[in-house]
């Protein structure tokens, strides 16, 4: 887990291109589901969208569909290990006039009143938010904020 080479699958000393996986034919049909983006046209707005897809085809082709993700997997979790341990570092080790800001946001909440009538629940006028969040870390310990703002543009 430690080691970029391992988690790409480009080690020579452990791994393989692809996991061996025993396979009686693999000329078999399989069916399977899987998560896929599609781009979604609502207005003049493209969207990229997940949908969950099923799949047709044989075992064969699953079992190289399967690499082709395992290989993704392995670079994000080496990727988010590192990171975490890094910033696990910095925060355990800073001076006193050091600070680490760590930010975030969720954008795209809707807004609802307490009671609101049938034609504004369903039709287009219900307002949206984005919540922006963040935590402070000092050598003395950490605060944390949040905004609320309405604006929707990135």
């Amino acid at each position: 887990m430690d080691n970029m080479k391992c988690m790409e699958r480009t080690c020579t000393e452990c791994c393989y291109d692809e996991v061996q996986i025993a396979i009686h034919n693999p000329d078999d049909r399989a069916r399977w589901e899987h998560w896929a983006k599609e781009d979604l046209v609502v207005g003049d707005k493209t969207y990229k969208n997940w949908v969950k897809k099923t799949e047709n085809g044989t075992i064969g082709k699953l079992v190289e569909e399967f690499n082709k993700q395992l290989e993704g997997i392995g670079i994000h979790q080496f990727n988010w290990l590192h990171q975490a341990q890094k910033f696990r570092h910095l925060k355990e080790n800073l001076k006193d006039n050091e600070m680490v800001l760590h930010v975030d946001f969720s954008e795209n909440y809707a807004c609802k009143l307490n009671t609101e009538i049938q034609s504004f629940h369903f039709g287009g006028n219900r307002q949206q938010a984005s919540i922006h969040t963040a935590v402070a870390y000092t050598s003395t310990g950490s605060q944390s904020y949040a905004t609320i703002s309405d604006c929707q543009t990135q």
